[in-house]
């Protein structure tokens, strides 16, 4: 049985202070909806020149400045209007991943946008440093799949932590295509990998599919049919799998990841009694199938219709619903009742703006956040600390937290080691450097002794004590 291992301890506390990417910083979406995130809580945008209920993309510089916006069909530049040869490019508003905008690696101007409308699959160019810096697309429709596209579409960085994945999924097939983009451009013939369901239904064209931020898990959701867990390779682009499926024709539209990786969320739309629009979790801490089925936990039916779901740099979960009202998971990394949903949290004016069904997609590297793991925290330990994942990191600095143990209270190792020579509560932090972001974050542990224990024996009194029987 294979697992992917996440260790927590009741004693721990971690606080982030984030320098993260900011070119998700700004949504839009729905009718003339968005949110801008430069701000905490975020704030609310009602001034796009969208208005539909599919997905859309989103832009922004490294300072979180909006540069473009699309649903996919149409492209608006950060003043709301119509970028110059922008109409019609290719692909259909009413899409659920209808717009996926990702930057070219290595030339800060270019940007490729991916277009789904259920037929085909084609992509864009826009050029940023035309029209004065509001854009021009220079190139559209190129199709990439004619005839047998569907509506899914997500992406990842590679291993390398410059080339981008973009997957998506073919149609009357149980093929996944993974375009890798370089410096260089796209690079037009994909790797395909043959597995999971094949989408043979028009309606297993509509739900999302979605990356995990480290890039190591990939979901595909199958409206009326169920959903499918998989793995990613970011090195070679292959989809492996699947892991586990189910399959309950439940109208699944909706998935995400939690931040740290070991929660999948869905949404449920429509369906039996008395479920119809709900939101529900699986804990991805054993890759073993059963395991994750009876792990199933649900998190609350909506008042309102449930649909796509993102996760923000805030590191919660938005869920976007028909209705006037945005749903929201606080805290994503937690399990059952304890992630914090709240229905209904963020309401906009209809119909002069509403959120719609779908978020913007992106790429969801920029949601990667490193995290550590800890372990021998007893007194007279060696305490051992990891990265969780350290595929994108360059380099990093510990500080344990230990000031009498001078010059060794700090690292610049990717695992080092720690001897804490008294119990008590120590404040571990270390500093993430990836690119040009430098993440920075700390968490608590606690040194404690060994636990004791007495016992009877044949006539005899012992105690056992760390790894040693005393009598």
């Amino acid at each position: 049985m294979k697992r992917i291992i996440f260790l927590f301890s009741l004693s721990l506390l971690i606080t982030y202070n984030v320098s993260a990417q900011k070119e998700s910083f700004i949504w839009y979406f729905g009718y003339s909806a968005g949110l801008d995130f430069n701000y905490n809580p975020p704030h609310i945008l009602s001034n796009g020149a969208m208005r539909h209920t599919g997905g859309s993309g989103t832009i922004s510089d490294h300072s979180g400045n909006l540069l473009f916006y699309t649903d996919g069909q149409d492209v608006y530049n950060k003043n709301n209007q119509l970028m110059k040869n922008g109409g019609n490019i290719g692909g259909s508003n009413m899409s659920d991943q209808s717009g996926l905008i990702i930057p070219c690696p290595g030339i800060s101007y270019l940007y490729f946008i991916f277009s789904n409308n259920g037929i085909n699959f084609s992509y864009s160019y826009v050029n940023m440093s035309k029209q004065g810096g509001l854009g021009e697309v220079i190139s559209k429709n190129n199709i990439l799949i004619n005839g047998q596209g569907t509506n899914k579409v997500t992406a990842v960085r590679h291993s390398n932590k410059s080339d981008i994945w973009v997957i998506t999924h073919k149609y009357k097939s149980n093929a996944f295509y993974a375009y890798l983009i370089a410096g260089s451009g796209i690079i037009k013939t994909p790797i395909i990998s043959y597995c999971g369901s094949i989408l043979d239904n028009p309606a297993y064209l509509y739900g999302q599919m979605k990356i995990s931020p480290d890039g190591n898990l990939l979901v595909n959701t199958i409206c009326e049919k169920g959903f499918e867990l998989f793995y990613f390779d970011k090195r070679t682009g292959v989809v492996i799998g699947p892991i586990f499926r189910v399959i309950d024709q439940r109208n699944y539209v909706g998935a995400e990841f939690s931040p740290n990786g070991r929660y999948l969320y869905l949404t449920n739309q429509g369906g039996s009694t008395p479920n119809k629009q709900c939101v529900w979790q699986y804990d991805l801490n054993s890759i073993d199938s059963s395991d994750i089925i009876n792990s199933k936990v649900f998190i609350n039916n909506t008042k309102t219709t449930v649909g796509t779901c993102q996760v923000a740099v805030d590191g919660k979960i938005y869920i976007g619903g028909i209705d006037a009202c945005i749903h929201i998971i606080n805290k994503p990394n937690l399990k059952g009742s304890d992630c914090n949903y709240i229905d209904t949290s963020i309401c906009y004016n209809p119909p002069a703006t509403a959120p719609g069904y779908c978020f913007p997609d992106f790429l969801q590297s920029y949601f990667f956040v490193p995290d550590f793991k800890s372990d021998h925290t007893c007194l007279g330990d060696i305490t051992n600390f990891k990265l969780t994942d350290s595929t994108w990191v360059d380099s990093v600095f510990w500080a344990f937290g230990d000031a009498s143990s001078g010059s060794n209270n700090y690292s610049k190792l990717k695992e080092p080691n720690h001897y804490f020579a008294d119990t008590g509560l120590y404040k571990v932090s270390i500093i993430v450097y990836r690119d040009t972001i430098i993440d920075t974050f700390s968490r608590n542990i606690r040194i404690d002794n060994y636990p004791t224990a007495s016992f009877y024996c044949f006539g005899y009194t012992g105690m056992f004590k760390r790894k040693y029987i005393f009598f």
